[in-house]
This record gives C-alpha cells, structure tokens and sequence, in this order.
C-alpha cells in the first residue's frame, strides 16, 4: 500500500496531501507552494479586486455611452492572458463589445473538402478548414467528369 506524502500549504499553514497541489515546475519540488484551494480563492480575490477598480475608475457610469444602468464589467484579454477591464451598460456590452452576439447560438461551420465540423472561435469567416488546411472549405466541389 502507497503511504501518501504530506506538504504545509503557505498560505493557509494546513498540511496537506501531496495530490492537493497543482503542478509547478519552476518549483524545486514541482509542486506548487500552496494547494489548490487557497489558488482558486486567491483568483477569485483578484478577479472582484480587477472588478471593483474597474467600476472606480468609471465612476458608476458606462465608458461608452454615458449610461448609469445595468452595467457590467467587459474583461478584453489580450496576448499571453493579459486583460483590461472596463465598465459598460448592458446595451453597449451586447452590440459594441460582442457585435450582438453574446449569448447567443454561434453557428458551426462545415468543411466541403473533409466534412469537418467546427465553431468559429471569431465572429470573421475563417479562412481556411482548421483540419484539412483547405482555403475552398466553404466553396461547393466540383467534380469534373471526363467527356467521350
């Protein structure tokens, strides 16, 4: 029977099984220093910290529009999962920052060359078929039949 190794987690002080840390190789054990309990709570702090400074420096009023209700925050993530937050009213955040299509059914596309089906990770046609590479995904084939 496998003995279970034990780790004391630093933020919350609890010693803990080994299985209840996530992964880290920059760390000389590759375990992460606390476990995953105290991470997922330590990322809900910053998501409402990013949050509350958003509507502190729209000062309760969306920054398109001008508008003081049903406001919501737009989180705009850039490269390497950097994001920006801003504050919007409802309407703006519909039309302006999803181009009316949040919540919404997106519609799956279909290859014409390979039969693959995917959904469009943007709101632009795709310029080629994620699985075969065919840049005539979306054109009818033609088959041409030798004449006699």
């Amino acid at each position: 029977m496998q003995q279970s190794q034990l780790k004391t987690c630093s933020k919350c002080k609890e010693a803990k099984d080994v299985l209840e840390f996530g992964k880290d190789r920059s760390e000389k054990s590759g375990l992460n220093t606390y476990c995953k309990l105290c991470s997922r709570i330590n990322s809900r702090k910053a998501y409402e910290k990013e949050n509350k400074e958003a509507f502190d420096r729209a000062g309760g009023k969306c920054v398109l529009c001008k508008s003081a209700e049903s406001l919501h925050v737009h989180h705009i993530y850039g490269k390497r999962y950097s994001s920006a937050t801003i504050v919007v009213c409802k309407h703006c955040h519909l039309s302006k920052c999803h181009n009316g299509s949040y919540g919404k059914k997106v519609p799956q596309h279909q290859c014409n060359r390979c039969d693959h089906y995917w959904f469009p990770s943007t709101h632009n046609p795709p310029k080629v078929c994620p699985k075969c590479k065919s840049k005539y995904w979306n054109k009818e084939r033609v088959y041409n039949l030798p004449t006699k």
